[in-house]
Parts: C-alpha cells; sequence; structure tokens
C-alpha cells in the first residue's frame, strides 16, 4: 500500500518531525535534519534544495539522481546546504564533486551494485599511489594484488 501525504495533512500535528522518507514536495515548512528520498520527482528544479526547510538538513540519503548521467552544475546545490555533514548517493562523479565542494561533509558513503570483484580504494595522496605504482613495476605487493585479495575473502 502506498501512502501519499503533504505538509497540509501531517505538518500541522508533527511540527517537531526530524527523520522522514517522502516525496520532497510535501515538505514545506518543516524543520528536517534527515533527510532519505526518492530526487528524480525534482526533475530541473534542484534549488528546491535553498528553501528554508532544508537549512537544517545533516544527513541526507539519496536513493536516485534524475537523468542518465548526472552533472555537478545540476547539483552544485548541495554544496550550499549550510549544515550537511552526512551524505550517501550512488553517482561515482557527483560524489567525487561533493568530496571536493561541500566543506562541512564528515562522511560521505558512496553506495555501490553488491559484486565481490568491485573494490574501493582509497589513496592518501598521489605519492602514494605513485609507489604503488613502482611497487608493481619491480613486481612487489601492489593494488592489483590487494584488490584480488579483497575480492577473494568477500566471495567467502
Amino acid at each position: 500500500m502506498t501512502l501519499k501525504l503533504n505538509s497540509t495533512f501531517f505538518y500541522p500535528h508533527c511540527p517537531d518531525i526530524q527523520d522522514l522518507a517522502v516525496h520532497l514536495y510535501a515538505l514545506r515548512n518543516t524543520r528536517l535534519t534527515r533527510l532519505y528520498s526518492s530526487l528524480s520527482d525534482l526533475g530541473g528544479r534542484h534549488n528546491m534544495f535553498l528553501n528554508p526547510t532544508f537549512y537544517n538538513l545533516t544527513h541526507l540519503d539519496i536513493v536516485d539522481l534524475p537523468g542518465r548521467k548526472p552533472r555537478w552544475n545540476q547539483w552544485d546545490v548541495l554544496a550550499r546546504l549550510p549544515k550537511l555533514s552526512h551524505l550517501s548517493l550512488y553517482d561515482l562523479h557527483i560524489a567525487k564533486d561533493c568530496l571536493i565542494h561541500c566543506k562541512g561533509l564528515k562522511v560521505l558513503i558512496f553506495l555501490r551494485v553488491d559484486d565481490e570483484r568491485l573494490v574501493g580504494m582509497i589513496y592518501d595522496s598521489m605519492l602514494e599511489l605513485r609507489d604503488d605504482w613502482i611497487n608493481s613495476v619491480n613486481g612487489r605487493f601492489d593494488f592489483w594484488m590487494t584488490a584480488e585479495l579483497f575480492s577473494i575473502a568477500r566471495k567467502g
């Protein structure tokens, strides 16, 4: 069963809502701190996030972004959410841009397909990446070997 609510229905009865999963258009006049939402119903109206409803948003879980290949210039509004500290999304390019532009982020969760072959790696610097390449050239333990071990371990 699907229940669709609009803000005139639930807000007068629950003015202190902080955690909610709902279509974004139903959120007028709320003071959310956490939001789990599909953004596919926004179309091209990404600036909706500049509405005071989202001023206190600290945690944002985006389960999908509209469009086949979202671009940062469509989502740069995320960097203007003053209290956003926790973000999860699935698009790698937007995730990378968020790390660059969303200065208040403490945590960014990149959601991925559950496949044991997919291994994510983080390097602290390009120097560390270069050293790994040198290890590879010299036949020593490198990121390919590390990734393969992780993949094998996940297959369990």
